[in-house]
């Protein structure tokens, strides 16, 4: 399956360790926004229990959204939001 992952996260620190954890399963779009192209359920239940030791649920937020269709136009992602199936 293909994922997005977008996060808001307030301590630089988390910020940081969240990025480096995300960037060795996919791509960066936006600084707070990343792609991963193909990850299997079991993968993505180990990546969920890692993100939660890292983040602050008090304070940061991370969405997961998974990703039927994901196109380019012009540079930038274009996903109908129709398409969009949160976690």
């Amino acid at each position: 399956m293909k994922i997005v992952i977008a996060y808001d996260i307030a301590d630089d620190s988390r910020r940081n360790k969240l990025s480096q954890l995300l960037s060795s399963y996919g791509y960066r779009y936006q600084l707070s926004v990343f792609y991963i192209p193909s990850i299997t359920r079991g993968e993505l239940e180990k990546l969920k229990e890692r993100i939660k030791r890292v983040i602050n649920p008090k304070a940061d937020r991370v969405r997961i959204y998974l990703v039927e269709k994901l196109e380019f136009v012009e540079g930038y992602i274009w996903e109908p939001w129709e398409s969009f199936k949160v976690f």
